[in-house]
């Protein structure tokens, strides 16, 4: 685990680090504030009594603001930086100090900033004791290993261990406190001050607390096992006979007229039965709550098997697919419908990453989300319903709706999601836009086809009824140039008529369906060459040239009838737009299976904003020619659906006063 919040498992051990770290900090702060007010109250009650360096106090401190804010809060950033830099100088610091010892030479600097001005005894007052150095290096070195070093079982046994090893010794120089003997001491080592031995026990428990219920220590003597049961009540018991032991050895040591030798085996006799009956109780409550917690237990077991089937069954038996992963991206849950919708059977997915199911241009997104939700708790996703795309077993790419939730199970963070294929829906959705945009056509082209009876169809027959009219009613006193003249105008009306006529009947069975498609194998040269003929009267009255550059062998799969409509609107439409001495030019060129057809006249051109509008229903476009010809406003629109019937497309390059360009395409032929 990366820092101190996470260095312990449980509640009650992180209290323990808690507290270890407050009477740890407390004892270091009273002993310094006491050194700078020169306010030494237990030396004035105990004489003999050694004061705490201040050099230790400033440690001890230290090492409990450490484990206080280590055990509440999540380091981050620079606080987390701080803690591991005055951490590792409070771990050297206290090396240099024993080394001093054995080196006789000054390694830190406590002669200078803290002299001596007294002694107590043989030992100066305001040193640190090596062994103080060596503990309190112990308690910071284990702390590093336990910030730095993986969950392993040999890494919380060393930190265990080593806090062991502190609270042992911590309680050991205690107890020569209590009998005025200094143990482990001699020479002239200097002893440690009682409180600091205080310290070294609070430092020496957190230590085994950091171990977590992993370590050895801990699995001994922690849990509802038997063995635990009787170690912690047991030790507890032989801690207090030995203290008694020795206490009344003192106390009877001072009366000269006692044996001592008989008092202990009095008392040596008296301890053992004892001992055995308090053990016996001991062991039949132990082993009776032990039964009882045996068989809570088990039963709690067979719930939890029974809700854990349920639940399986639950997932299993659910028609949408349900899948579970760890923060690493990891499934381990993987449902009958997981492996319906997804193609893969659960056994090639489980403890995988959920990368084989995601697009690979979603899988970075993904690991982005879970990295930011576990690290800053924010996401935008959870508990939220989303459409996504999802990847079955072959590499085919579908639409998901995904319902994603965190569970937390102790401290490990899993996600559950709730997954359907949504490729029916969205296939239906599809469908009934297309019906939608197919309807609004179809309205279209129904308000197109009256409009044309109403109003285009009925304005060149009543020109020429009007005409026909005044010919049979006024043709006695007309000249016959006048009569000439109306019979021109009712001419072409009555063409005007016809072209409108047919291009209606074209287009309303190409509506219905009615225009049979029957591509062959055609000569692109004759087809153009009979509609040529057929517009040169209304070239050759306009004063226009048609030039022609189709070559002779060019060979296209088309329908010869509706491609002879589409040239013979194109050149119409360019011959009505084009002034007098103008040209109208048709081209071919190949691109990849199709032929590329062009007609470009040097007509007026075509505004920009109505180009758009050309080829559509329902924006109809037309407008008078050069010679005052009307449109029918359904050329193009007959053009544009039978270019796309051959598998093609059609568009136009215009520009105002420099004339247009109509280009289509049509496929190869053989």
């Amino acid at each position: 685990m990366n820092n101190l919040s996470t260095i312990h498992e449980t509640r009650t051990l992180a209290r323990v680090i808690a507290f270890s770290g407050g009477i740890t900090f407390i004892i270091g702060a009273i002993a310094l504030a006491a050194k700078i007010l020169e306010f030494m109250i237990i030396s004035s009650i105990y004489p003999d009594y050694i004061p705490m360096a201040v050099a230790t106090a400033i440690l001890s401190a230290g090492f409990g603001v450490i484990y206080l804010t280590g055990n509440y809060k999540r380091q981050e950033g620079h606080l987390r930086t701080l803690v591991i830099v005055f951490l590792t100088l409070f771990t050297v610091y206290a090396l240099m100090k024993f080394l001093e010892y054995f080196l006789d030479v000054e390694l830190t600097l406590d002669d200078t900033v803290f002299p001596v001005q007294e002694k107590l005894g043989d030992f100066p007052v305001n040193r640190s004791s090596p062994v103080t150095g060596l503990l309190f290096f112990l308690c910071g070195l284990a702390t590093l290993i336990k910030l730095f070093g993986k969950e392993k079982t040999s890494i919380l046994n060393l930190v265990s261990g080593i806090g062991f090893i502190v609270l042992f010794t911590g309680f050991t120089a205690f107890i020569g406190y209590l009998f005025g003997t200094p143990f482990l001491y001699g020479g002239d080592v200097i002893p440690l001050a009682l409180l600091t031995t205080i310290v070294f026990i609070a430092l020496g428990s957190g230590l085994v607390a950091m171990g977590g219920p992993g370590s050895l220590l801990l699995r001994r003597f922690s849990g509802p096992s038997p063995s635990a049961r009787i170690l912690r009540s047991f030790l507890p018991i032989l801690i207090i006979a030995v203290l008694a032991d020795d206490l009344l050895d003192e106390a009877f040591s001072r009366f000269s007229f006692i044996n001592n030798a008989l008092i202990s085996s009095i008392l040596l006799v008296l301890y053992i039965p004892l001992l055995v009956f308090i053990v016996m109780k001991i062991s039949q409550v132990i082993f009776r709550n032990a039964d009882k917690a045996e068989l809570a237990r088990k039963e709690a077991q067979t719930a939890l098997l029974k809700s854990e089937k349920q639940y399986r069954s639950l997932t299993q038996t659910a028609t949408d697919a349900i899948i579970a992963i760890d923060p690493q991206s990891s499934i381990h849950l993987f449902n009958r419908a997981a492996e319906r919708i997804f193609g893969y059977p659960a056994n090639e997915v489980l403890h995988k990453s959920v990368s084989v199911l995601i697009p690979e241009e979603h899988g970075d997104m993904h690991m982005h989300g879970i990295h930011r939700h576990l690290s800053t708790e924010q996401t935008t996703v959870l508990g939220k319903t989303m459409e996504l795309k999802g990847k079955r077993k072959g590499g085919e790419i579908f639409p998901i709706e995904l319902s994603l939730s965190e569970v937390k199970v102790g401290d490990e963070v899993n996600f559950i999601g709730i997954i359907r294929d949504i490729s029916e829906r969205k296939k239906a959705e599809s469908d009934l836009l297309r019906f939608t945009n197919e309807l609004r056509e179809s309205n279209a082209t129904k308000d197109k086809f009256f409009s044309i009876i109403a109003h285009d169809l009925k304005t060149p027959f009543n020109s020429i009824l009007g005409l026909t009219n005044v010919l049979i009613t006024d043709s006695g006193t007309m000249s016959q140039a006048e009569i000439n003249r109306l019979l021109k105008t009712i001419s072409g009306s009555s063409e005007s008529a016809f072209e409108l006529l047919e291009n209606l009947l074209v287009w309303a069975n190409t509506q219905t369906g009615k225009i049979d498609f029957n591509p062959i194998q055609t000569n692109l040269s004759d087809v153009v060459e009979k509609v040529i003929n057929l517009v040169e009267i209304q070239a050759i009255n306009k004063g226009v040239r048609i030039v022609s550059d189709i070559q002779t062998d060019i060979v296209v799969l088309i329908d010869q009838q509706m491609i002879r409509t589409v040239f013979r609107n194109l050149l119409s439409n360019a011959l009505k737009f084009t002034k007098k001495g103008g040209e109208v030019k048709i081209t071919a060129s190949t691109s990849d299976q199709f032929w590329e057809i062009s007609v470009k006249d040097s007509g007026i051109g075509i505004p920009d904003a109505e180009t758009e509008n050309l080829f559509k229903i329902d924006n109809k476009y037309s407008t008078k020619g050069t010679a005052n010809e009307k449109g029918t406003g359904l050329g193009l629109i007959l053009c544009r659906e039978f270019v796309e019937k051959h598998g093609g497309e059609i568009r136009v390059e215009s520009e105002e006063g420099k004339g247009s360009t109509f280009t289509f395409t049509l496929p190869v032929g053989g």
